[in-house]
């Protein structure tokens, strides 16, 4: 990713800062039961998309290199997975981070 510079005159010569990053809108705040539901409709959207392919969980673990503890954690909704991980997924079933995030929140 390519760092934003800002360049700044500075007397005779110009000096090269990183330009401050934009502020991002905050995230909304969720409570208890409604970040459990959203991890549920992840894990349910992931075994949907796993189960459209035909294929294990261990397959899906050798082709991918992500192991079977995080895969299964992921389907059970018990956890809050990196971003990545979900794009890895969602490309290697053939979709996009995009379809499998739409309408989460």
């Amino acid at each position: 990713m390519a760092t934003r510079i800002a360049v700044e005159q500075h007397k005779t010569r110009s000096v090269l800062r990183r330009a401050p990053a934009p502020t991002a809108q905050p995230s909304p705040k969720l409570t208890r039961e409604q970040s459990k539901a959203i991890h549920q409709e992840l894990a349910n959207r992931m075994i949907a998309l796993r189960k459209r392919r035909g294929q294990t969980i261990e397959a899906v673990a050798k082709a991918t290199g992500v192991s079977i503890n995080e895969l299964e954690r992921v389907e059970r909704g018990k956890w809050n997975p990196p971003f990545t991980l979900i794009n890895l997924l969602a490309v290697y079933y053939g979709s996009t981070i995009d379809k499998v995030a739409k309408n989460l929140i």
